[in-house]
This record gives C-alpha cells, sequence and structure tokens, in this order.
C-alpha cells in the first residue's frame, strides 16, 4: 500500500502542471524513472482508461508519458472501447491535438 501512495505522490509531483495521470494496481514495483504495475491495473488520464493485468510507465524528459502493456487490455474513452494486447502509448499526446 505505501508503494501505490508513493507512486500516486511522484506521479502527481512529476506532471504537476500537466493533467493528472491515475494510476492503481495490486503490485507496484520500480525505481526512479519507471514503475511496473501488476494485477487489476487501472491507468486513467482525462477521458482515457485502461485496463490490465501487467503495465510499465515510464518517465520521459521528467514527464510520466510512456504506457507498455502486453496481455488482456481494454481501452476506453467517451466515444469508444476496444480490447488489445500490445499497447505502446504516449500519454501526453491525448491532450495534443
Amino acid at each position: 500500500m505505501k508503494k501505490i501512495l508513493l507512486l500516486l505522490f511522484l506521479i502527481s509531483v512529476a506532471i504537476s502542471f500537466s493533467s493528472t495521470i491515475h494510476v492503481s494496481a495490486n503490485s507496484v514495483k520500480g525505481g526512479d524513472d519507471f514503475y511496473v504495475l501488476k494485477n487489476d491495473v487501472q491507468v486513467i488520464k482525462d477521458t482515457l482508461e485502461v485496463l490490465t493485468d501487467l503495465a510499465t510507465v515510464t518517465l520521459v524528459n521528467d514527464e510520466w508519458r510512456k504506457l507498455e502493456s502486453k496481455g488482456n487490455i481494454k481501452i476506453k474513452t467517451d466515444t469508444m472501447e476496444a480490447t488489445s494486447s500490445l499497447l505502446n502509448y504516449d500519454l501526453k499526446k491525448i491532450l495534443d491535438y
């Protein structure tokens, strides 16, 4: 539980001038520039929601941006739902229209 709280704190500090990324998982392991999230992973940013069993979130230029996942992935937005077995996504691109 402490690791999850630490992860949420680090993410909020690292992107304090960007929109917030909400992350939850049953297991969190990582270091200064990445976190591996396992079991019941949920990543939410604005209208994007990713549900999976395994994901990695990585810092890019001091921002939590790179989201990678393999396996059973569900992707939801306000206007669509999709499933996938592979995801490589830049979380900053959501707001860059």
